[in-house]
């Protein structure tokens, strides 16, 4: 192919798109971007070693932007607290399976929440399918925990990461006292559902 000149122009407010041959192989042994799986937290969280930002995770960065429902609401750097669904239907951990099961036919999981409304866990079909007393079982019994939350200010693009990183279909959003006061959905944020719907 073409030969590709080293320097590059950046454009003020202009986005790259497209890989970095370039700037990969400039970076070399200088590669300091920590493992996905060894910190996660940081990862998805934004704070990365240095300037690297996610242009570190190009690939991941594109291909979830490239999967994201852009709407008037909806984008990759929309926060959650603007496109979050409610009000949000929740369960309690004393509650039987029986009494929410008719509203897994509508979502895949509720979040599970105590006396003071904050989410303690979640609770799926997956759960259900698993429950040792069926029907019988309580909430409590068989939800997952903790639940994987985001907060207002989190972006799309986090909780798009959030999702397939934890194949959930669906984040809470919590206040700063981790109470429920929103969703958001894989539906609402993928164009794409995987085939694979988990």
């Amino acid at each position: 192919g073409p030969a590709k000149s080293a320097s590059f122009v950046s454009v003020p407010g202009g986005r790259r798109h497209g890989r970095r041959p370039v700037l990969a192989a400039a970076l070399g042994d200088m590669d300091m971007r920590p493992a996905i799986d060894e910190n996660p937290e940081g990862v998805l969280s934004g704070e990365w070693p240095g300037n690297f930002s996610l242009a570190s995770y190009d690939d991941l960065r594109q291909y979830l932007e490239s999967q994201i429902v852009s709407t008037d609401k909806m984008s990759p750097t929309a926060k959650l607290g603007e496109v979050m669904s409610r009000p949000v239907e929740v369960a309690t951990p004393d509650q039987r399976l029986a009494e929410i099961d008719a509203l897994f036919a509508t979502q895949s999981g509720l979040p599970v929440v105590d006396g003071e409304g904050r989410c303690i866990g979640v609770v799926s079909k997956k759960d259900k399918a698993r429950a040792s007393n069926g029907l019988d079982s309580t909430i409590g019994e068989v939800m997952s925990s903790p639940a994987v939350t985001l907060t207002l200010e989190k972006t799309v693009l986090e909780a798009a990461a959030l999702m397939l990183k934890h194949k959930v279909h669906r984040i809470p959003v919590v206040n700063e006292q981790q109470q429920v006061i929103g969703i958001v959905t894989r539906t609402d944020v993928f164009q794409a559902l995987e085939a694979s719907k988990a």
